[in-house]
């Protein structure tokens, strides 16, 4: 185990393969096989099992849930108990996400909430909550949309305007 910075590490009594690297970071973590780095990443996380934060509080809300990666700050920051979720980017995956959702670039399915969704893109799918299994591909795309299921868009603002609808 290796805890560097203010606070890294700082309840961690038993566990294996875990690294803090920053202010808060992995504070309250007790489990193994943890990577956090920078200011707060991962800072409330408990006994999550494959967890990976990298960026300022990155899975800053984490209190459970395992194989969630986050880098970039504020990526993952409200996601509580979600599992199996990727956020790589600023603001990525930003609200509490449930499972399975992959978001890369900035801003991606920032205000998601729900499951079984892809959003590759700066901005694609960032104002989505409660929509499922959704596909966005490209800067923008279904960037309008807040709620429906099975919902897929590929190329630069493709259905930017919609708001609600299904497959």
């Amino acid at each position: 185990n290796v805890g560097v910075g203010d606070n890294a590490l700082l309840t961690q009594i038993d566990g294996d393969d875990t690294v803090a690297v920053g202010y808060r970071a992995l504070r309250l973590f007790t489990g193994s096989n943890a990577t956090a780095v920078g200011s707060g990443a991962a800072d409330v996380a408990a006994s999550q099992t494959n967890l990976t934060a990298v960026g300022y509080n990155a899975l800053g809300a984490a209190t459970s849930g395992n194989d969630n990666t986050a880098v970039g700050a504020y990526s993952l920051d409200a996601t509580v108990d979600g599992v199996r979720n990727t956020a790589v980017g600023s603001g990525s995956l930003s609200s509490d996400a449930a499972d399975n959702n992959t978001a890369l670039g900035y801003n991606a399915l920032n205000a998601f909430t729900g499951s079984n969704a892809v959003a590759v893109g700066t901005y694609a799918a960032d104002a989505a909550t409660s929509a499922a299994h959704l596909t966005a591909v490209g800067f923008g795309s279904l960037g309008g949309l807040t709620d429906g299921t099975g919902n897929t868009a590929v190329g630069v603002y493709s259905l930017l305007r919609l708001t609600t609808g299904d497959y």
